[in-house]
Order: structure tokens, then sequence, then C-alpha cells
């Protein structure tokens, strides 16, 4: 049985940082604001306020270790090239 967009639930990430990343169900039904959408669900496991984060479709699968370490890389190259346009004897 094919469902219909009605049926169909989007589903928000959220991360703590010490419990980890964790998915919740939101409903069509709630409107809310770009600003709402953004707000903190409860962590299932600490029971404390978590981020909202996005994720790129088709990339979700990527390990955690290798998501961390890809983002470590680029914040180096980043903060390199800061430094290279304002000057090394700011350091």
């Amino acid at each position: 049985m094919q469902q219909g967009i009605a049926d169909r639930v989007p589903i928000c990430e959220f991360l703590r940082e010490d419990c980890g990343p964790f998915e919740e169900r939101r409903s069509f039904e709630e409107r809310r604001s770009f600003e709402e959408a953004r707000d903190p669900a409860v962590c299932p496991e600490c029971g404390t306020a978590a981020r909202r984060i996005y994720s790129t479709p088709g990339l979700k699968t990527t390990p955690t270790t290798l998501s961390k370490a890809m983002n470590r890389a680029e914040a180096d190259i980043a903060f390199e090239t800061y430094k290279r346009k304002v000057g090394k004897n700011l350091f």
C-alpha cells in the first residue's frame, strides 16, 4: 500500500553532544515558522535540550568518526587560509 503525501511525516534530526544524534518525527499539521523549526527537542536519553542538525540526503550514512575527521580537516584548512589572508604576525 502506497502512502499519500498527507500520511508522510518529516524526520527531523537532532544532536546532543554527550548522547549523540537522534531523530524525531514532526507532523506537517504543526505549522512552524523558520525560527520555530530550529527549536530544540528533548533528548530521549538524558532529557535535556538537543540542537537541530541538518544533513544532506545520501550523506547521512557517513560514519561519525569519518564525518568528524572531515569536519576537523575542513576547519584546519579554513584556519590556515585565514592566517595567510590576515597575516602570521597576529598569532
